[in-house]
């Protein structure tokens, strides 16, 4: 942990410090690789309304 990224400190195993910010070109291409690698997950949920990845996409399409 840096004094200027204290925040580092809570992040789960497995997550990263840093991200590649060339990976993505747009936020649509975050969505559709999150689509694509997590269909069946919640990716929503308010007021009881849980919506998957999936069921996100068709609305978005």
């Amino acid at each position: 942990m840096t004094q200027e990224r204290p925040w580092l400190q809570s992040y789960p195993a497995g997550v990263p410090a840093e991200i590649d910010v060339n990976e993505f070109h747009s936020v649509a291409d975050v969505f559709n690789a999150s689509v694509a690698k997590f269909r069946d997950r919640p990716a929503y949920s308010n007021f009881g309304k849980v919506l998957t990845y999936g069921e996100a996409d068709v609305l978005v399409t």
